[in-house]
């Protein structure tokens, strides 16, 4: 068996990893998971982070919802303890109104698992069709796709898969290959 360390967690859990700065919309996101929480009372939601002003902000936050007891905070991670929740994870949440890259969904997918997403063109360009999407304006819209997201094992492996896909167009070795054929296409003209 493997060491304790690894052990998932003991309960089905949401998660996000990030900052939490204001544009990332996670006062949202925790009114969204109160309405999840509701629907599905054995669902829990991590949100993992550097602890700073923001983080701490959101965990006070926290404490005035009604699924607060379900909300779990885990400040400055390593990267042995990212890939452990991740693996254990249930669903990734990325609900940012505004966003360049969003390198943690990738990371989720890359990690199998399924990424629900705001529907910002810049995360519906990234992730293309391996995410399910929702309004991040609307608590009801994120809720109801975490649902859809946690109970229909078919859309789950669909997401799954097709994350498998998509992380593949960003590996590192694929990108050293497109910019070695740009110098050598640079150094015929």
């Amino acid at each position: 068996s493997p060491p304790s360390s690894l052990l998932p967690l003991p309960f089905p859990y949401l998660l996000y990893v990030g900052n939490c700065y204001p544009h990332k919309n996670l006062e949202m996101l925790l009114d969204a998971f109160d309405l999840l929480h509701a629907a599905i009372p054995d669902v829990h939601l991590m949100l993992a982070g550097r602890s700073d002003v923001f983080f701490k902000r959101l965990e006070t936050a926290a404490l005035k919802h009604f699924a607060h007891s379900f909300i779990h905070f885990e400040s400055n991670p390593t990267d042995e303890r990212l890939a452990e929740l991740y693996a254990g994870a249930n669903g990734y949440v990325f609900p940012s109104r505004i966003e360049g890259f969003g390198l943690p969904p990738l990371e989720a997918m890359s990690m199998r698992v399924p990424v629900a997403a705001s529907d910002i063109p810049s995360l519906k360009e990234i992730l293309g069709d391996a995410a399910i999407y929702f309004s991040p304006s609307d608590p009801k819209s994120i809720a109801d796709t975490l649902n859809l997201l946690l109970t229909d094992s078919v859309l789950r492996e669909s997401l799954i898969q097709k994350g498998q896909q998509q992380i593949n167009q960003y590996s590192w070795k694929k990108m050293a290959e497109q910019t070695l054929n740009v110098y050598q296409s640079c150094a015929r003209s």
